[in-house]
This record gives C-alpha cells, structure tokens and sequence, in this order.
C-alpha cells in the first residue's frame, strides 16, 4: 500500500461465503461453459441475450446462471441451460461440472472464486471503472483471465476449440 494506513486499520483478508469450502474440484469436467450474470440493468439483459443467441447459433453446450433469485423457472433446450439462482451447495456443483467460467467482475465474486481456487474468466461490466481496474490487475498477477465484452465470443470459440 503506498498511503501510510492509520495505526488502528487492520488488513482482514478475503471476505467470503466459500471460506470454510473445500477446494473446488477440477477433474472430471466436461467441455461446458458456465455464465455467471451479475450486476446492474440493462446490461446484465444484454449479455445474458447476446450470450444466449451465441450459444444457441454455435450449439455449445452452457449453463447461465441468471441472477434472478425470484425467479423459479428453469429454461433448457438442446445445449443451452438457463437457472434462475441456485444455494450454494448447488453452486459448487456448477463450478465442479464446468471446465470454462465467465462471470462479471464483482468484488464479492471475485473473493468468492479466489476462496474457491478456481480460475475464472473475468468481463468487467461495461462503464464499471472499478470492474475494469481489478480485471486487468488480476490478470496482470495471473490470478485471473481477463476478456473485454466484445471479444468474449472470439476468445470462448478459441478456448473451446471451435472453428468460427
């Protein structure tokens, strides 16, 4: 820290849900891309829908995560599947059965996939300063991925080894 800290602030540590959780399995994981929505509207809609026709158009097989905890309704068609919000228990799950995790930058979701261990995919939310600032920092420290919005679909076709 460059600013001198005054005497009675103390550095605590990663904050998170998924502190106590064992680590998160990486064996055995199928070829699925898992999209993990958060944040504010419009733009948490615009990259579920331009994700979706993507998917759907390229037949990858994906789960979205929708961030829509009042929602019950589960969407699935051939390849694609979309869940409204799932506990936690649930959510290890995901991370456990999918090889490829894209999810917003979010501070709390950043701890949550440090705890975790798991190496994710980081789009920081469009006009999001702060999401921007920690992906190229974590990325520059390679602890995380990180993609622009605009090259998501690119960088997912050359991970998965599509031809575009």
């Amino acid at each position: 820290h460059k600013y001198p800290l005054p005497e009675n602030a103390r550095f605590i540590g990663i904050l998170s849900r998924f502190c106590n959780y064992l680590q998160v399995n990486t064996e055995n994981t199928l070829k699925k891309v898992l999209l993990i929505l958060s944040g504010p509207e419009p733009q948490r809609t615009i990259f579920e829908n331009n994700m979706t026709d993507f998917f759907i158009e390229k037949k990858i097989p994906a789960t979205i995560l929708q961030a829509k905890p009042d929602s019950k309704k589960q969407i699935t068609n051939q390849t694609l599947t979309k869940l409204p919000h799932c506990n936690d228990k649930e959510f290890i799950n995901l991370l456990n059965t999918h090889s490829i995790i894209v999810s917003r930058a979010g501070y709390s979701s950043i701890m949550d996939f440090y705890c975790l261990k798991k190496n994710i995919i980081l789009v920081p939310t469009p006009k999001q300063t702060e999401q921007l600032y920690l992906s190229h920092h974590l990325h520059r420290n390679k602890l995380f991925t990180f993609v622009e919005e605009t090259n998501i679909r690119d960088f997912l076709l050359t991970e998965l080894g599509y031809s575009r």
